[in-house]
């Protein structure tokens, strides 16, 4: 009978404690409610409670919770959204992409130089050397070489008067006043256009034989409309606002582009580089001219002379090849 009470008192005993602990643990454990609790036992007169454990409570259930949630609910839908506009951006396929190749074969000049940027005229060819960065210029069977500007410069072209325009290199530590500068054939006369420019060159206008104006809107441009619109080629008529009256022709991230009779050539980055594409004026049938990665195209009036980004040599194609290209 002794020994029944003993067990008896140790059981009780045993049970005592245990329960004890299981108090003690699921305090700690629901350290919010305990907090929450705090803050309603000064709610009804603990001063001294409710400045500690209700801050404490606060801490806990709100910034425990809301970090919690926030980053579930506000994190995972959040990168979920950007991972599907990332998914459209690089989903999205413009025409020129989808275009089909003809792949024409190009010419090389026979030139002992890799250039950087090259233009073209009737008369010439211009190009910036990888060497030294000034300008040459060299007449188009390659012969009467000659150096017309000492500048280090990043890019030229031959703007609607005939006249050479270029942009110097930029030093961001030095600075300068201007980096966009005008000369003539010879490399003489030169005009300080005024003006810093670093990524986006001076692209000029070109008219084509419908009357209507052609023009290039870059990433920046259309980033800084008021209308939602892509970068490319686009064309409105004289006197025509560019932003709110032009029409898209032709959609890309363009280096460059020309106008030959009724087509628009132009030089486009894509994923796999910049390559050659010919539309017509209308926007209509756009083809990928070549394969190989074409930059800086212009057209001297009877070829388009362009930079295979490759190799840097200069190549051309003539333009009865490329009107005739199916």
């Amino acid at each position: 009978m002794k020994k029944a009470i003993t067990l008896l008192c140790l059981l009780a005993l045993l049970t005592t404690s245990l329960a004890a602990c299981g108090k003690k643990d699921g305090g700690d454990a629901s350290g919010g409610a305990q907090s929450g609790t705090s803050v309603s036992d000064s709610a009804s007169g603990s001063d001294s409670a409710s400045g500690t454990d209700g801050t404490t409570g606060g801490d806990a259930s709100g910034e425990g919770s809301g970090d919690a949630s926030g980053s579930q609910q506000g994190g995972t839908p959040g990168d979920s959204t950007n991972a599907n506009l990332t998914d459209d951006t690089t989903s999205h396929v413009t025409e020129a992409e989808k275009a089909p190749s003809v792949n024409l074969k190009a010419e090389s000049m026979d030139l002992d130089i890799e250039a950087i940027c090259s233009a073209a005229d009737s008369e010439y060819i211009y190009y910036i050397s990888r060497d030294d960065q000034h300008i040459y210029r060299v007449k188009h069977d390659g012969s009467d070489k000659k150096e017309i500007v000492t500048d280090e410069c990043s890019w030229v072209g031959v703007n609607k008067d005939g006249n050479i325009e270029y942009c110097t290199n930029y030093d961001a530590k030095a600075g300068a006043d201007s980096t966009y500068f005008t000369v003539d054939k010879n490399g003489e006369n030169k005009v300080d256009n005024q003006e810093v420019v670093l990524d986006i060159f001076p692209i000029p206008d070109v008219k084509g034989n419908d009357g209507r104006i052609y023009y290039l809107l870059t990433t920046n441009d259309v980033m800084t409309a008021e209308k939602s619109l892509n970068p490319g080629i686009y064309s409105c008529a004289e006197g025509e606002d560019k932003i709110n009256d032009g029409k898209m022709v032709v959609e890309g991230i363009v280096d460059s582009f020309c106008v030959i009779d009724d087509y628009v050539v132009t030089s486009i980055t894509t994923k796999d580089g910049s390559h050659l594409y010919r539309t017509n004026l209308d926007g209509s049938n756009t083809v990928k001219l070549m394969d190989d990665r074409a930059m800086y195209l212009s057209s001297s009036g009877e070829r388009v002379y362009f930079i295979n980004s490759t190799d840097s040599k200069i190549y051309s194609l003539s333009i009865d090849e490329i009107k005739a290209a199916k």
